[in-house]
């Protein structure tokens, strides 16, 4: 309870201003006296009045400290922990204001939150921003680059120092348009999310696989040659030989693939289109061997432990 009521600065102040106005006259009464009994002869004895007017003189002092230097000071404190709490205390944020804790301390608390919360505010701007970033260079559904981002990385290779080719595959999944159509979006959904999986499961970190649209995707192949293409386009190509498992089932596609390397002089501008020509002259290639995966070619759900 004691404590309680001595938790205000203003308190222990004014405590501390009677102590010392205490302390004044009685150190004044003491000196007085000995004075007194040292010049018993010479000077005369203390009378109430002499006392009285030290005694007032300590008071007056003090009081004027008080009010021209400590009470200012107190009233600007209040005010500066009034606006420090209504700054870090505000109703959106969940904490409550200390009690039983002088201004200063009060003062301190609501800085520190101030400050927690400037720090956290931060850093969920940040993730913000991050989020903000990825999703305006990152398919939504896939997660994969997005046709600007890859863009930009295309164009990228264009400003490097390397002497080594690069190379662009260009993808288009054959018999996806038929699944989608038949099986709904969901289902075309399902199957682009898995086809993307698979890729990403055979490229190395410095490839860069980029959705660009709907059931096309573009493989960037920075420092490689033709040769290596080609293994990669390979790769690409067996991943299909086994169906893809849905929700709805098992589908059976294919994919048409164009490939093209870089040359002196060549800008991967060029290289991009020279590899979307290509895809499309793969894709009418393999409607005329009628190796184009059929949209038939689909099993049951309950036949998914049996594909592989």
């Amino acid at each position: 309870m004691i404590k309680r009521l001595l938790a205000p600065l203003h308190v222990r102040l004014t405590l501390w201003l009677l102590f010392n106005v205490s302390v004044l006259v009685a150190s004044s009464y003491a000196a007085l006296t000995v004075l007194n009994s040292v010049n018993d002869t010479e000077a005369p004895a203390a009378t109430p009045i002499t006392l009285g007017l030290v005694a007032l003189i300590n008071i007056t002092a003090l009081l004027l400290t008080w009010r021209l230097g400590l009470y200012p000071t107190l009233r600007r404190l209040n005010q500066a922990r009034t606006s420090a709490e209504q700054l870090a205390y505000r109703p959106s944020m969940s904490a409550q204001i200390p009690s039983h804790k002088d201004d200063i301390a009060r003062i301190t608390a609501a800085v520190e939150h101030i400050a927690h919360a400037s720090v956290e505010e931060t850093r969920q701007r940040r993730r913000d921003q991050q989020s903000l970033s990825h999703q305006a260079t990152h398919d939504e559904l896939t997660g994969l680059s997005n046709r600007k981002h890859g863009n930009e990385t295309i164009a990228r290779l264009d400003k490097t120092d390397s002497e080594l080719p690069a190379s662009i595959l260009f993808l288009d999944l054959d018999g996806f348009k038929a699944v989608n159509d038949s099986y709904g979006h969901a289902i075309g959904d399902e199957i682009l999310v898995a086809v993307s999986l698979r890729l990403k499961a055979i490229l190395s970190d410095d490839c860069v696989l980029i959705r660009w649209g709907g059931d096309e995707f573009v493989i960037v192949l920075p420092e490689a040659d033709q040769r290596a293409a080609i293994t990669i386009a390979q790769d690409v190509r067996d991943l299909f030989n086994s169906p893809i498992a849905t929700s709805d089932g098992v589908h059976k596609l294919g994919c048409s693939i164009g490939m093209a390397t870089s040359r002196p002089g060549m800008s991967m501008e060029v290289v991009l289109q020279e590899a979307d020509s290509r895809m499309y002259d793969d894709k009418k290639a393999r409607k005329a061997e009628k190796i184009d995966a059929p949209a038939a070619d689909h099993f049951p759900a309950s036949d998914l432990g049996r594909a592989a």
